[in-house]
């Protein structure tokens, strides 16, 4: 028997076998990858949105949250392109009084939800704060 040093057909076709099979699933991976980053992305943009509505609506005085002693919807909207934001969110800031924080139910809190909504309706974030007439 000769002893031979190179590769024989088979192991070169089980070669090109594998390194084509690894060149076709590189694009599905990637495209997997960049879904992923841009569903973060979205929830990011989303809580971003959220804080800077409660921002803005923390900053009124208290007597300009709402005029009645339940709960209602200060504000309503659409965030587009158009406002800086890559997504398209729905948006709705309620104010609940009298709200009750740390086991405290008083006339003198308020309660700001901010909601994010996507495009089918689904909320994405939600989030709470609250305002205090001291």
């Amino acid at each position: 028997m000769v002893k031979r040093y190179a590769f024989s057909m088979i192991e070169l076709i089980f070669a090109i076998v594998i390194i084509a099979v690894t060149m076709l699933s590189l694009p599905m991976m990637t495209d997997v990858t960049s879904k992923g980053s841009e569903r973060n992305m979205e929830g990011d943009e989303a809580i971003f949105e959220a804080y800077v509505k409660a921002v803005e609506a923390t900053d009124k005085k208290f007597a300009d949250l709402t005029g009645v002693a339940s709960t209602s919807v200060l504000e309503a909207g659409a965030a587009t392109s158009k406002t800086g934001f890559k997504f398209g969110h729905n948006y709705s800031i309620t104010v609940t009084s009298p709200a009750t924080f740390a086991g405290v139910t008083s006339a003198n809190i308020k309660k700001v939800t901010v909601t994010i909504l996507d495009s089918n309706g689904n909320v994405i974030t939600r989030l709470y704060t609250y305002k205090f007439n001291m």
